[in-house]
């Protein structure tokens, strides 16, 4: 299955990154982790990169604040432009989340949506 760590390999790579072009990629990595109704934790879909296991596991632990910032506006950019929202009910008031219409598009297709 594919990870954050398995498309951005090196910390350099990753921060490089702007949250406009890491949304697509957790909206990715997101389809993989739903369950019951489509609702995913978007912790789930990033949680290995934040623990340093050993080195070269996992990105090193003194840029977690700057990963977890990244990855943070990239899901408010995704909930923004209406991709992902609150999961129905208790599960999304609890931080569940779930595709909308065009997040499911855009999870199959990045250029339905405007996305190269």
């Amino acid at each position: 299955m594919e990870t954050l760590r398995s498309l951005y390999p090196t910390i350099a790579e990753l921060l490089a990154a702007s949250p406009e072009d890491l949304a697509p990629v957790l909206l990715r990595l997101a389809k993989n982790h739903r369950k019951g109704g489509g609702m995913f934790w978007p912790d789930t879909v990033t949680q290995e990169q934040s623990v340093i296991l050993e080195p070269g596991v996992a990105y090193p632990h003194h840029k977690k604040s700057e990963v977890d910032a990244l990855i943070n506006e990239s899901w408010n950019y995704l909930h923004r432009e209406g991709l992902i929202a609150p999961a129905p009910g208790t599960n999304g008031r609890n931080g569940f989340m779930v595709f909308t219409k065009s997040g499911e598009a855009a999870a199959r297709s990045r250029r339905e949506v405007g996305w190269n």
